[in-house]
């Protein structure tokens, strides 16, 4: 079992339902991982050419997912999750074979990096499942490739500057932040290839904004470790894990589901 998910699950047992489900989630990506190997070979001077355009290093080409990999994903996350679960359902729907044709489910990180919002509307339709779920479900299981081929090309990024609101590797908006231990430094997480890349404390990565009466973060009494930065121009919201005041490096997705009531809260005061 994942160490931070055996200590919250110790002195936080009110999340032990969603701690589980994520473990279940890590033990399917990690059979994923073992079997999957970076297929692009992007060159540095390829990367580098493509960050100074401003473009995402996926954008242009993207690896295939092989189809007999992803059933048998879904089929771990299913022995694994209580039956008849959302998830579970949500799974057992896209194994159906009239869900995902072996040639869509080979272009899947290719269809979800280049069109994310009609790509799951359309499983959702084909699927009978709710939008949001087939986002999660999708996410979880590309998440182990898409990490391979980013974590070759990490290194090629320092020097850069890449300063977008976007993952620099496949362009999907940022999840979470982190404020880094040492120096305070804020860096936004992909929540798809896990790539992680710096990011000015004073701007918003949703709109660019930098004015700073539109900025602001909030925390709840008792835990002034996690924070929710908020913009009042676009109205998004991120939570973000000050390692400095929680005294290691974060898992962020378990801190994710640890400040479920974060969420919760930033959406009542109309954030998104």
């Amino acid at each position: 079992m994942d160490a931070d998910i055996r200590y919250y699950l110790q002195v936080m047992p009110g999340y032990r339902d969603a701690l589980c489900i994520l473990q279940a989630i890590f033990d399917m990506q990690a059979m994923v991982a073992r079997a999957v190997a970076p297929q692009l070979h992007i060159s540095p001077d390829t990367a580098r050419a493509r960050w100074q355009r401003g473009q995402p290093l996926f954008a242009a080409e993207s690896p295939v997912f092989p189809p007999s990999l992803f059933d048998a994903a879904l089929r771990e996350l299913c022995g694994r999750l209580p039956a008849g679960s959302p998830l579970c359902r949500v799974a057992n729907a896209l194994r159906a074979r009239d869900a995902l044709p072996p040639q869509q489910v080979r272009a899947l990180p290719a269809r979800l990096l280049a069109d994310r919002r009609a790509c799951l509307r359309q499983l959702a339709t084909v699927a009978s499942v709710p939008e949001e779920a087939v986002a999660f479900v999708l996410c979880a299981i590309l998440s182990p490739l898409l990490a391979q081929e980013a974590a070759a090309c990490h290194p090629w990024l320092e020097g850069v500057g890449w300063r977008r609101g976007v993952c620099p590797m496949c362009g999907v908006e940022p999840w979470m932040a982190r404020l880094l231990r040492d120096d305070g430094r804020r860096m936004l997480a992909c929540p798809l290839c896990r790539t992680e890349w710096p990011f000015d404390r004073l701007r918003c990565p949703f709109c660019d904004g930098n004015t700073h009466p539109c900025l602001r973060y909030f925390t709840v009494e008792g835990d002034e470790a996690h924070r929710v930065a908020c913009c009042d121009h676009c109205r998004r919201y991120l939570k973000t894990v000050d390692e400095r005041l929680l005294g290691r490096r974060a898992n962020l997705p378990v801190e994710d589901v640890i400040t479920s009531r974060l969420d919760v809260i930033a959406q009542e005061q109309g954030y998104y």
